[in-house]
Formats: structure tokens, sequence, C-alpha cells
């Protein structure tokens, strides 16, 4: 059995059942792999301001962020591909509503690409049940400097604010590999 350690001059030694010591070093790395992946979730209520247009959903909170993916500040709603982060992207968000005012309305939630919706799903009549839930998965092909966002769009109310008294929810992507 090998063993496999980090030398503190930034080398992998692998020492073979023969005794024989490999190097891999960070030097030599072509780089193909990186380990950016984020999880964030929302810090306070998100009830729809307007009908008929997709809405950022804010997330003021993370879970982690690992290549700085996620500004809880400015922008709260997006997560950016970094530069040399191209690549297929696996990203999914989770939605849990506090009990609609008007179970008559539809709700839609999107992946919104660059500000444009992409793909996403559609919640029917609403729910007297506190907190129904819904999710969604899918990988998508980025860019370096692409954003991404969970939009939310109501489609039937006829006054604002009167779709969710609140929304709470998770958002996240993690980087799968290169384009092909």
């Amino acid at each position: 059995m090998g063993k496999l350690w980090l030398d503190t001059d930034a080398e992998m030694r692998l020492t073979d059942t023969a005794g024989e010591d490999w190097f891999v070093t960070k030097s030599t790395s072509t780089g193909g792999a990186h380990n950016y992946s984020v999880n964030v979730f929302s810090t306070a209520a998100f009830s729809p301001s307007v009908t008929g247009a997709f809405q950022p959903h804010p997330y003021g909170g993370e879970r982690w962020d690992i290549g700085g993916l996620h500004d809880p500040v400015t922008n709260n709603g997006r997560l950016t591909v970094p530069a040399g982060g191209a690549g297929v992207w696996g990203i999914w968000y989770n939605v849990s509503e506090f009990r609609r005012i008007n179970v008559a309305d539809r709700i839609i939630f999107r992946v919104l690409v660059n500000g444009a919706s992409a793909r996403g799903t559609e919640i029917g009549v609403g729910s007297t049940l506190a907190e129904p839930a819904h999710s969604y998965y899918s990988e998508y092909d980025l860019s370096s400097g692409d954003y991404v966002e969970v939009g939310m769009y109501v489609v039937d109310s006829t006054s604002d604010r009167t779709v969710a008294d609140s929304v709470t929810s998770g958002f996240g992507m993690d980087w799968l590999r290169s384009t092909p």
C-alpha cells in the first residue's frame, strides 16, 4: 500500500509498494479540474413586487463559496463563473413558499443566465399548506463571466405582493467539467 502526502514545497509524493517515490508537482498541472462550488441561502423573506416579469431572488447568506462565485452584498442574487471557470456547471435551487395569499395564482421559478430566462419549473395553483417546497437541478454550459440567478415570475396575480407572504430558499452551483 502506498502513501500520499503533501510536502511543504508544494509537491505531492506517492510511495508505491516497492518503496519508490513518485512526485506530482503543482507546476506540472494543466488545470483541468477546478474546485468551484457555492451554496447560498436567503436571509430574509422575499415577496414579489410586480407581476409579469422575472425578479431575481436575493440570497444574503453563504454556506460556502469556494472560488468567490457569490457577493453577499452587491447583486447577492447572482452566482458568477470566475475567470478560467468555463465549462459545465450543475445548478440547483430549492424553494419553500410560505403560504400564498391568493392560492389561484401561478408562479414560475427559472434559472436566469445573464439575465435571460433559461430553464426552470412552473408551480401551479398555490397551497394553503405551510411551506410547500419545490426543487430543481440541471446542467448548463457556461463561459467565464456568465452569471446565473433564480428568477421568480408571478403569472396571474392582479395586485402586487399578494402571491406569497414570504419565500425562503437555497441556491447553488458546482463546476463539473470542461466543455467537450
